[in-house]
């Protein structure tokens, strides 16, 4: 049960942090940068030092992957090799903790990972 609420909790957090989108032309091609934001969740932890080292952990790994990799991870939606190969993990990513409690009265901390990523989109106007 309390693995369920856990999984109940990350995938309404995850499918309500809509990405944040910002574009800006590149000039003289037809590409575009475009900048998103996603939040990624961690497991639920026992205490807030687990919840923050478990969100480092996984922003230190998602600065280490490549763009496939990120792509996967972050879901981004990118048709042409140029787009999905530009992927890239901003600098002003970080990690918070929330703190909840869950029916059996346990209070529990996920670490909120805040990714800021950019990649190159595909122009055809």
């Amino acid at each position: 049960m309390k693995s369920l609420k856990s999984l109940l909790v990350v995938t309404s957090l995850v499918l309500f942090s809509v990405p944040s989108m910002a574009t800006s032309l590149v000039p003289g091609s037809k590409y575009s940068v475009e900048t998103n934001q996603r939040t990624l969740v961690t497991p639920a932890n026992d205490s807030k030092e687990n919840a923050y080292a478990e969100g480092q952990q996984m922003l230190n790994e998602l600065q280490q992957s490549n763009p496939a990799e990120l792509g996967n991870i972050l879901k981004v939606i990118a048709f042409q090799p140029k787009e999905r190969a530009s992927l890239q993990i901003k600098d002003n990513s970080y990690v918070t903790v929330q703190e909840s409690m869950n029916t059996a009265g346990e209070i529990e901390y996920h670490g909120l990972v805040n990714v800021q990523y950019e990649h190159l989109r595909y122009d055809n106007n």
